[in-house]
């Protein structure tokens, strides 16, 4: 449209270097594409803000659901054209719902509030999210986020993703947060 400015793109030059996420392994032939940096809106796009959050933040390693994968090789594309150090990546499967559908809030999936509401405490929560990506062998609670990383067992994560079992039919609610 005439009336509205042309977003602002990222021109890939020569193609995109291949990665080695720490739990999915190597990432050989990544593609990038010119993709958008800021919206003829003046929105800027999440690839351009993440990293320079992380940039500005000093981060050195990222954590987050698997369905990003993809994208992190523009990521590491924009972290080469501002000259900065990439973080490692570290993706990791997906919470699922009952009905096999990935957890979001626009699906009513429970908040932290609400299991805390619930009498769950944060111990349980971080010991059964920790637990469902392989970091613990099974769901406990756990004291604090050290405990995890003291005893994290990246190489034995779990490929599959993590199911919430609020629903299931033996009325066990949450069994694997409440850990009955």
């Amino acid at each position: 449209r005439s009336d509205r400015p042309a977003a602002q793109r990222f021109l890939q030059r020569g193609p995109a270097s291949s990665f080695c996420d720490v739990l999915s392994g190597p990432y050989p032939d990544p593609v990038v594409d010119d993709f958008v940096l800021q919206r003829g809106d003046g929105m800027i796009s999440y690839q351009l803000a993440v990293v320079v959050d992380d940039i500005a933040m000093r981060i050195t390693e990222v954590v987050r659901g698997d369905d990003l994968l993809s994208s992190t090789s523009r990521q590491l594309a924009l972290y080469a054209a501002l000259g900065a150090p990439p973080p490692a990546f570290l993706h990791v499967p997906l919470l699922l719902g009952p009905d096999g559908r990935r957890l979001s809030k626009r699906r009513g999936a429970p908040s932290i509030s609400e299991y805390r509401a619930n009498g769950i405490s944060a111990e349980r929560i971080i010991g059964f999210l920790a637990a469902s990506l392989g970091l613990l062998p099974e769901a406990r609670a756990i004291g604090c986020v050290d405990e995890v990383a003291s005893e994290r067992q990246l190489a034995a994560a779990t490929e599959r993703e993590a199911v919430d079992r609020r629903d299931d039919r033996d009325g066990q609610r949450g069994e694997r947060i409440h850990g009955r």
